[in-house]
């Protein structure tokens, strides 16, 4: 069995943190140093997006010791300049490979694919394998924010705050 195939053993950190929270803790690391970043220069561009963060404070996230709040994700994710979805997902190299979202199986399976798990962070759909088209459909209907649809048919103008037909400032 290869290692991306094995099952992995249950990541509970002494904060309490679930699955998807232990990878942010990983990811923060990760991210960290592929942007070849000190704790400390990171701590401060979190700090610069209006998160106020300590090296102590990122180095208590990065081993477990802390745990990541929703505005810590923002603004971590806005000083690595990566997406929140990005730290939410385990680094994994296949689309197949199975990640665990939550400690418990539910309604939906605790383990999906790394593809699915994507597409429901992201808001392309529902956040189970075996969905139909359909199933698609009706969830980005309901996910996405009312004004997605327009952002896709004027590009040009959504991401700069203009709204179509009037002139760029």
């Amino acid at each position: 069995m290869d290692e991306e195939q094995a099952e992995p053993a249950r990541t509970r950190h002494i904060n309490g943190a679930g699955p998807v929270g232990a990878t942010v803790q990983q990811n923060v690391s990760l991210w960290r140093i592929r942007r070849k970043l000190s704790q400390t220069q990171l701590a401060d561009r979190v700090t610069a997006c209006g998160r106020r963060m300590t090296r102590q404070a990122l180095s208590d996230i990065e081993t477990g010791r802390r745990r990541v709040d929703v505005d810590d994700l923002v603004a971590l994710a806005l000083a690595l300049d990566v997406s929140p979805a990005t730290l939410m997902m385990p680094d994994v190299r296949r689309a197949y490979t199975e990640v665990e979202l939550t400690e418990a199986p539910t309604v939906r399976p605790e383990r999906i694919a790394a593809a699915s798990a994507w597409a429901w962070f992201t808001a392309r759909g529902p956040a189970w394998d075996d969905r139909t088209e359909t199933d698609v459909e009706e969830f980005q209907e309901d996910a996405e924010p009312y004004w997605a649809e327009d952002a896709r048919l004027h590009p040009e103008t959504a991401h700069r705050g203009v709204e179509p037909g009037e002139p760029a400032v």
